[in-house]
């Protein structure tokens, strides 16, 4: 999405996109000059280098006065924190640049906020780990966010706006984007993924040794979840590297390709499956030990039901271990030329592929929505893209069942597949963890536990 101009995207235009999103969501936001002199700051210094590396860094706005207006009854040792600096300091390029070197946007953020008509450097915020393995479906243990919005740098004129773990908005190199499109829990995509989900979920019930009876719907979900996040941590650790790659999923993988470097990788797929069977196998053991001896009437509890679910627990934690390593040694796969080629269960079958497919595809659309429906597709020139997005173009053509990831060099990931006669193309396809928190649920239970302290209201009162 482009100004409307039809030029280049500027801080400003995202300014006005950041404001439109807050208020979609009733979130009260910074003045426009304000929110406008942040991310022109943020511009600014997302272009300044220290010693050739590229800036990294996260800017929350955040009110100095009131940083935790959320916090609960019992704050836990691993939340975040407010850390005010004193003096505070005037918001510019190089001094947020300098305060940047002091941080890592995996764990730190640097805090902003108005002053008589000034924006101003306030403080730190400790503890964002939690937040970004959430975000990188490494850890599902998170609290909500501080401040009112974050911004992300990068890399070079490449910002990312944040409320509530969910992305807003994104400038990435004077081009305008709107939230990422997930393509993964419904679509065209997920269809043509389906039949290696069948595949893991039969091995996971051969995997178990006592099977159960019968297959819960919650199972079915919780693995369905690993087995996407397993695909979107891959592609998040590619697109991490800033080298660029491509991915080929397809049944079919002797067709349309040159192979160069043939291999037979089913760890991934393996541990997948290992990892889902023992998240069942943990949960059957405590349901056994919850239903017989947790209860009043029971006189003491097996030491061997004990050290079953305790030995279910260990093999777990070594389970997610093994899936975090194959996800990364599958990363680096993209860093030689060529696509990595792997079937739709993960299993990889070759690596630095050459595809052969010569014919471009009738037609080629980008997709507004996940489901590529006919209202929200818009007609683009093939011979715009670079090598890497026309060759999977072609490839995709040619095998109507298959999918190409495309990771470009400069950040971002772009899906296609073939639908009826054309050729689709996602835009900026979402892989962070989708967020379950509810600001608008939020901010009525701050309001709630206000009028509890006042006196107003009963302690046990609802929020509903």
């Amino acid at each position: 999405m482009s100004p409307r101009s039809g030029g280049r995207a500027t801080p400003t235009d995202l300014a006005h996109a950041i404001r439109r999103a807050l208020r979609r969501r009733r979130v009260r936001c910074p003045s426009d000059s304000n929110l406008i002199e942040l991310l022109h700051v943020a511009h600014q210094a997302s272009l300044e280098t220290d010693e050739r590396r590229p800036p990294r860094l996260q800017v929350t706005w955040i009110d100095p006065a009131d940083p935790d207006p959320d916090a609960p009854p019992f704050i836990r040792t691993d939340r975040w924190q407010w850390i005010p600096i004193d003096p505070r300091q005037k918001l510019t390029g190089p001094g947020i640049s300098k305060i940047a070197a002091a941080t890592d946007p995996r764990s730190t953020a640097v805090g902003v906020f108005g002053h008589r008509g000034s924006l101003e450097i306030c403080g730190l915020i400790d503890q964002q780990n939690l937040m970004h393995d959430f975000l990188h479906r490494e850890g599902k243990h998170v609290y909500p966010p501080p401040g009112v919005f974050t911004v992300r740098v990068e890399g070079p004129a490449h910002l990312q706006v944040y409320h509530a773990m969910t992305k807003i908005a994104e400038l990435r190199h004077g081009i305008l984007l709107g939230p990422s499109v997930d393509v993964f829990s419904h679509g065209p995509v997920l269809d043509r993924l389906l039949p290696g989900l069948g595949s893991i979920l039969s091995s996971v019930w051969q995997e178990l040794l006592d099977p159960p009876a019968f297959v819960r719907r919650e199972w079915r979900g919780e693995i369905r979840e690993q087995w996407i996040a397993a695909l979107c941590r891959t592609l998040l650790r590619t697109d991490g590297y800033r080298h660029g790659g491509a991915f080929i999923i397809s049944a079919n993988t002797a067709f349309g390709v040159n192979t160069k470097h043939q291999i037979d990788y089913s760890r991934l797929r393996n541990a997948i499956v290992r990892q889902a069977a023992r998240t069942v196998g943990v949960a059957l053991s405590y349901e056994g030990i919850d239903a017989d001896y947790l209860i009043p009437e029971a006189s003491h509890l097996p030491v061997d039901e004990w050290l079953d679910y305790e030995i279910e627990k260990d093999e777990l934690e070594d389970c997610v271990r093994e899936l975090d390593g194959t996800t990364r040694f599958v990363s680096l796969l993209t860093q030689v030329d060529g696509a990595v080629l792997m079937t739709p269960s993960f299993e990889i079958k070759g690596f630095g592929v050459e595809i052969t497919a010569e014919d471009p595809p009738p037609s080629l659309k980008l997709a507004g929505d996940r489901t590529a429906s006919s209202r929200r597709l818009v007609s683009a020139d093939y011979n715009h893209y670079g090598t890497r997005h026309r060759s999977m173009m072609r490839y995709c053509w040619a095998v109507p069942e298959s999918i190409g990831l495309v990771i470009s060099s400069d950040g971002g990931v772009r899906a296609i597949a073939r639908v009826g006669d054309d050729v689709v193309m996602w835009n900026d396809v979402q892989l962070e963890h989708e967020s379950s928190y509810d600001p608008v649920a939020s901010a009525r239970m701050r309001r709630l536990r206000k009028r509890i302290k006042r006196g107003s209201l009963p302690a046990d009162a609802s929020p509903a």
